[in-house]
């Protein structure tokens, strides 16, 4: 069965086995719990001892199911998060897998209460490429016969593509650099047609845009 806040794929074997064992605490710990993961999500702190405290009267067997635990609700708070999915559904898919209804509705109330600083971090913390700072074409001619420095057949038209990139370092300054190609124009419609569907792959991940508010003076 397939899940939106897994990238809709399979649940992991592993998550599994840490939702039965999630179930064991009280919902109340498992929303203190939360707390901690996300923390350590958008700030990068973790209070072991704490959470150690709260997890030491519920039978737990090792140090190991603790931790377990916790790589589990970072996996799965950060699929509500990265995922877009809403409050209503992310909290059905974490019953359908087993975790009872209180847990499900405080691991959703974390995701919906800290949903934009966990995005953002997520964001920071991405893979980035180099972001694109110019493109130039220039139509490019092979000219097959010439007579008298005149144009008598020309075979193909090529098209030279020039696009410059920049690369953000690590003490705050950029990089730039340029790469350029010479492509037929079969290969630059073909290069078209999969840059805009790369583009619609994106553009389905984005947030719906919301409208525009009109302030007072422009309604006026």
């Amino acid at each position: 069965m397939k899940f939106r806040f897994c990238g809709d794929l399979d649940c992991p074997d592993w998550v599994l086995a840490e939702i039965a064992v999630l179930s064991k605490l009280s919902s109340v710990k498992v929303k203190l719990i939360c707390i901690q993961v996300v923390k350590l999500l958008t700030e990068g702190v973790f209070d072991y001892e704490k959470v150690l405290k709260l997890v030491s009267d519920a039978r737990l067997d090792n140090a190991e199911d603790i931790k377990g635990i916790m790589v589990a609700l970072k996996f799965i708070i950060k699929g509500g998060v990265a995922f877009r999915i809403s409050n209503e559904e992310f909290t059905s898919e974490l019953q359908q897998l087993g975790l009872p209804k209180e847990h499900s509705v405080v691991v959703g109330k974390a995701v919906q209460s800290n949903h934009a600083n966990i995005l953002k971090t997520l964001r920071d913390s991405s893979l980035r490429l180099n972001s694109l700072s110019g493109c130039k074409a220039e139509p490019d001619f092979f000219i097959q016969e010439k007579n008298d420095q005149k144009l008598i057949k020309c075979s193909r038209i090529l098209v030279d593509l020039n696009v410059a990139t920049r690369t953000s370092l690590q003490n705050g300054q950029s990089e730039s650099s340029s790469i350029s190609v010479s492509l037929t124009k079969d290969q630059l419609s073909t290069l078209i047609y999969e840059l805009n569907c790369a583009k619609e792959i994106i553009d389905r991940f984005k947030p719906p845009s919301t409208p525009e508010k009109h302030t007072e003076s422009a309604a006026q």
